[in-house]
């Protein structure tokens, strides 16, 4: 389609440290096979960064912090 994907990273981490082994380790696995699709991460927050970028292998200058809420 030739468009840029992005995606929003929340509280995927604690969906996959609540898997049992070996399912934990093939997801992610299978996301950070897929990390090189996506144009832009957005996480919700600065904490989350590293965390995602650690677990994910996410190049941090690749993920964007959107917080949540309205001004």
């Amino acid at each position: 389609m030739n468009r840029p994907i992005c995606c929003t990273l929340q509280g995927e981490d604690l969906f996959l440290n609540g898997l049992v082994e070996p399912y934990r380790t093939r997801a992610i696995d299978m996301i950070r096979a897929q990390v090189r699709d996506v144009d832009r991460f957005i996480s919700v927050s600065d904490y989350y960064v590293p965390i995602m970028s650690d677990m994910l292998r996410i190049p941090k200058d690749r993920i964007s912090v959107v917080p949540l809420g309205i001004k």
